[in-house]
C-alpha cells in the first residue's frame, strides 16, 4: 500500500493542511506544537476511525474531545491511497458521537463510490484492529517500546503460519469458551454478575432471611408462655367470678331493698373499676399526663424525620467517593484553589505561548540589527579617521607649500567634510546599535517574566501535590476538575450532616419524651401512637369516672344507705362479695388485656416464622446449584488452560522468522552497544511468545529494566521492524515514527536515520521530528 495524499479539513489545531506523500522516507521537521502527534493520530482515524469515551475518561483516551478542532469547524478530512494498483480516496468525518460519523470510499480510476472497503478500513486492509496498528507501525514519541502480543498480532501471526480456517477456528473457540465463562465468574468481581456470583448472593440473602426467621420463632416462646399463664389465672379468675355472683344472688334480700342495693353496689363497683383503671393507667403516667398537643407536635416531627431519611441517602457517600474526598482533601491540606483563578492561570498560559514566541522573533531581529549596527559603527569609524587625518595633512601642507595652497586646502575641507559626515553616520549606527540593545534587554524582560508566570503556575500545582506535571495548561486543567469535585463532594457531605442533625433534631423531643416514660425509642411513631391512645384513655377514664361518682352520689341522696342495713345479712357480706366481684374482675380484665398482647406479639412473630420450611428447602436447592455450577465453571477454566498451552506451542511456529529478524536488526543497529553497556559480557538476546524481550549477560537472563533508555529504545525499533516483517507479506501500511529517537545519543541516532533511509526502500515511512539534527 502507498499513501499519497492527505487533506485534514479540521483535526486539532491543525485546519485547511494538506500534505502530499512521497515513496520512501517521507520527514516532517517542525517545531513543537506544530502538530505532529495530531497528523499520525488522524492518519490511525482515517484507517480505524474514532472510539467512544465516556465524559470522565481522561483526555488522553478521549481522542473525541482531544482533537475537537480548534476553530470548531468539521473534524475530519481525506486520505488517498494505492493499493492493488489501485487508487482511492477515503472521506471521514466524526461527531460527538459514533454514530454521527461518516465515511466513503471513491475509486480515483471512475470517481464513483466503491464497496471493495468498508469503514473497517484498516482492519481489512493491514488484517490488524487498531491496538495491534498501533503496537506495529506506529512509533510514538517515549513508547517505542510499548508493543508487545495481543490477539490481533497473534491471530494474524498464526494466520500467516497455518492458515485462515484453522486459526479462525481456534479464536473463535477461545472465544466461546471465555464468554462462557464470564457467566459463572467475570473478570471484574466488583460488578457481582455471573451465575457464581448470583448463587452465592442468593445463598446469602436466603441464609439471613432463614437466621431471622429463626430468631422470630425463638422470640414468640416466651410470650406464648405468658400468654398460657395469664390465660390459666384469667379462668380461675373467672370460676371464682361465677362462685361470687352465686353467693350475691342468695345474700339477696327483700326484692325493692335487694335491687335498690344491688343498684347502689353496682354504682359503687362501676366506680371502683373506673378507679382501678385509671389508677394502672396511672402507674404508667408516673411522669404526669402528657399533654395531646405536645403528642400530636410529636408525631408531626417523626413524620418529618422520616421525609428527610430519604434525603439522607440521596447526599450519603459511598466508599469510593469518601475515599476521593479524603484524597482530594489529602491534595488540597495547604487550601483549595478559586476556579477564577485557575481559569485566568489557564488564559495567562495560553497567552504565555503566544508572547514567548513573538518575543524570540524581536529579540532574534534586533539581535540581527546590533550586528549589523556594530559593523557599520566599525566602518565610518575607520573612514572618518581616515578623511580627518588626510585632511590635517593637506591642510598644514597647504600651509607649508606657497604654489599649490589653494588646492591643497580645498581637498582638505572637502576630506573634512567628508569626514564628519561619516562621523555623523556613525553616531547614528551607534544609536541603532543602542536602540537594538534595548529592544533585547525587553524582549529578555518579556521572557523572563513569562518564565516567571509559569514558575508561579507551577508553584499552585506543587502546593496541591502535582509536582510532575509536564504541561502546565493541561495540569491547571485537571486540577480545577478536581477543585470543582472536591466542591461537588464537600457540598454533598456538608448537606447529609445538615440533614443528619435536622433528623436528630426532630426527634429529639420524642425521644425525650418516650424516655421519660419508659418507653423505647427503637419504633418512635408507633409507640408515640401507644403513648397517645393510653393518654386518650385516661382522660375518657376520667371523665367516665366522674360521671360514675355524681351517679353514686345522687343516688345516696335519693335512697340512705342505711334503709338496706335491716336486712338479715348473709353469711359472707354483700360488700364483701361486691369487693371480691370488683377485684375480680379488674383482675379478669388485667389478665385478658395481659393474653390479648402476649398473643398478638407471638403471633406476629410467628407469622414472621412462617416461611422456614420454604426458606430450608429454597437454601438446600439454591447450595446444589452453586456446587453445579462451581464444576461447570471448573471444567471451562481446565478447557481454556488446555487451549491457551496449544496456543503457546502453535505461536512458536511463527518464533524463528521473527527472531531471526529481531537478532539481524539488532546486530546492525545495537550490538557493539548492548557489549560495550555490559563490558563485554553480553551473550545475546531471546524473545518469547509475548514479544517480551530479556538480555542474556554474565550467564544470566535480565529484563530491560536494567539497560539505559537508549538502549531500550534501540531494541523496541529493532523488535518493531521485525514484527513488521513477520506481519506483513503482501499489503504494508505506512510506517509511522513520531520523534521516537529523542533518548539517542549522536551516534546511536546517526545509525538510526541511515537505518530508516535503508528501511525506506522497503517501506513507506513517515517520520515526525521536531529538530534539525534528528532529521
Amino acid at each position: 500500500m502507498l499513501l499519497k495524499q492527505c487533506y485534514i479539513r479540521g483535526f486539532g489545531r491543525l485546519c485547511e493542511f494538506t500534505y502530499d506523500f512521497t515513496e520512501g522516507l517521507n520527514v516532517i521537521c517542525a517545531e513543537n506544537g506544530w502538530g505532529k502527534s495530531t497528523l499520525a493520530a488522524f492518519l490511525r482515524a482515517m484507517f480505524y476511525g474514532m472510539s467512544q469515551a465516556g465524559s470522565r475518561t481522561k483526555l488522553e483516551e478521549a481522542e473525541r474531545r482531544k482533537y475537537k478542532p480548534w476553530n470548531g469547524g468539521v473534524m475530519g478530512g481525506y486520505l488517498i491511497f494505492e493499493v492493488n494498483e489501485k487508487s482511492y480516496k477515503a472521506e471521514r468525518t466524526f461527531g460527538k458521537k459514533e454514530a454521527e460519523d461518516t465515511f466513503r470510499l471513491i475509486d480515483l480510476s471512475t470517481n464513483l463510490d466503491s464497496k471493495d472497503f468498508s469503514a473497517e478500513l484498516g482492519k481489512e486492509l493491514f488484517g490488524l484492529d487498531k491496538e495491534a496498528y498501533s503496537r506495529s507501525t506506529y512509533l510514538p514519541q517515549n513508547k517505542i517500546f510499548d508493543g508487545g502480543m495481543n490477539d490481533s498480532i497473534g491471530k494474524k501471526l498464526g494466520k500467516m503460519a497455518e492458515g485462515e480456517e484453522e486459526s479462525g477456528s481456534f479464536e473463535k473457540a477461545c472465544e466461546c469458551l471465555d464468554e462462557l465463562r464470564k457467566k459463572y465468574i467475570p473478570d471484574r468481581q466488583k460488578e457481582e454478575k455471573g451465575y457464581v456470583a448470583e448463587l452465592t448472593r442468593s445463598i446469602s440473602d436466603t441464609e439471613a432471611r432463614l437466621a431471622a426467621c429463626r430468631r422470630k420463632e425463638e422470640n414468640a416462646v416466651p410470650w406464648r408462655k405468658r400468654e398460657r399463664n395469664a390465660s390459666a389465672e384469667r379462668q380461675r379468675l373467672e370460676e371464682e367470678l361465677v362462685i361470687c355472683r352465686k353467693r350475691l344472688e342468695e345474700a339477696a334480700g327483700y326484692e325493692a331493698l335487694a335491687a335498690k342495693k344491688q343498684h347502689y353496689n353496682e354504682l359503687c363497683g362501676r366506680e371502683e373499676t373506673l378507679r382501678l383503671k385509671l389508677r394502672s393507667l396511672k402507674e404508667l403516667f408516673h411522669a404526669g399526663v402528657p399533654v395531646l398537643s405536645l403528642l400530636h407536635q410529636c408525631c408531626e416531627e417523626s413524620e418529618e424525620a422520616a421525609a428527610i431519611s430519604g434525603e439522607l441517602r440521596s447526599y450519603r457517600l459511598d466508599e469510593t467517593e469518601n475515599r476521593e474526598l479524603e484524597m482530594l482533601q489529602s491534595m488540597f491540606s495547604a487550601g483549595v484553589p478559586e476556579p477564577e483563578e485557575l481559569a485566568q492561570c489557564i488564559r495567562s498560559e495560553k497567552e504565555a505561548g503566544e508572547q514567548s514566541a513573538c518575543a524570540n522573533t524581536l529579540y532574534e531581529q534586533a539581535e540581527e540589527e546590533e550586528r549589523k549596527a556594530k559593523k557599520s559603527v566599525k566602518l565610518w569609524r575607520i573612514l572618518s579617521v581616515i578623511l580627518l587625518s588626510t585632511a590635517v595633512v593637506l591642510c598644514a601642507g597647504a600651509l607649508l607649500c606657497e604654489k599649490k595652497a589653494t588646492f591643497l586646502f580645498a581637498a582638505g575641507m572637502l576630506l573634512t567634510v567628508g569626514g564628519v559626515i561619516s562621523l555623523v553616520l556613525c553616531l547614528q549606527k551607534v544609536k541603532k546599535e543602542a536602540r537594538a540593545k534595548r529592544q533585547k534587554d525587553e524582549q529578555d524582560d518579556v521572557l523572563e517574566q513569562l518564565l516567571l508566570q509559569e514558575k508561579q503556575h507551577r508553584d499552585i500545582l506543587a502546593q496541591c501535590g502535582m509536582t510532575e506535571v509536564t504541561d502546565v495548561t493541561d495540569g491547571l486543567y485537571r486540577l480545577t476538575d478536581c477543585v470543582r469535585r472536591y466542591h461537588a463532594l464537600s457540598e454533598r457531605k456538608e448537606s447529609y450532616r445538615q440533614c443528619a442533625e435536622k433528623k436528630e433534631a426532630l426527634l429529639a423531643r420524642s425521644k425525650e419524651l418516650l424516655l421519660k416514660y419508659g418507653m423505647e425509642t427503637d419504633d418512635i411513631a408507633g409507640n408515640l401512637r401507644i403513648l397517645e391512645n393510653r393518654t386518650r384513655d385516661f382522660m375518657r377514664f376520667t371523665e367516665e369516672l366522674a360521671e360514675a361518682s355524681g351517679k353514686r352520689v345522687q343516688f345516696e341522696q335519693e335512697n340512705p344507705p342505711d334503709s338496706f342495713y335491716g336486712l338479715t345479712p348473709p353469711k359472707i357480706g354483700f360488700e364483701e362479695l361486691q369487693r371480691n366481684e370488683r377485684e375480680l374482675i379488674s383482675g379478669i380484665a388485667r389478665f385478658s388485656e395481659e393474653e390479648k398482647d402476649c398473643r398478638e406479639r407471638a403471633e406476629a412473630y410467628e407469622s414472621e416464622a412462617e416461611e422456614i420450611p420454604e426458606l430450608e428447602e429454597n437454601y438446600a436447592g439454591l447450595c446444589n446449584r452453586l456446587e453445579a455450577k462451581r464444576r461447570e465453571h471448573f471444567y471451562i477454566t481446565e478447557a481454556m488452560k488446555c487451549l491457551k498451552t496449544a496456543k503457546e506451542r502453535f505461536s512458536t511456529r511463527y518464533m524463528n522468522s521473527l527472531t531471526t529478524g529481531f537478532e539481524r536488526y539488532v546486530s546492525i543497529l545495537g550490538k557493539e552497544d548492548l557489549s560495550k553497556s555490559m563490558d563485554g559480557h553480553f551473550d545475546g538476546i531471546m524473545t518469547d511468545v509475548n514479544l517480551k524481550v530479556q538480555v542474556s549477560a554474565y550467564g544470566e537472563e535480565r529484563e530491560l529494566g536494567y539497560l539505559s533508555t537508549g538502549l531500550r529504545d534501540m531494541l523496541g525499533l529493532c523488535m518493531r521492524f521485525a514484527l513488521v516483517d513477520a506481519l506483513f507479506t503482501g499489503e504494508v501500511p505506512v510506517l509511522i515514527l513520531d520523534d521516537p529517537f529523542v533518548n539517542l545519543d549522536e551516534e546511536k541516532l546517526k545509525r538510526a536515520v541511515d537505518f530508516l533511509k535503508e528501511a525506506s526502500k522497503k517501506y513507506q515511512i513517515l517520520y515526525l521530528v521536531c529538530h534539525s539534527s534528528r532529521g
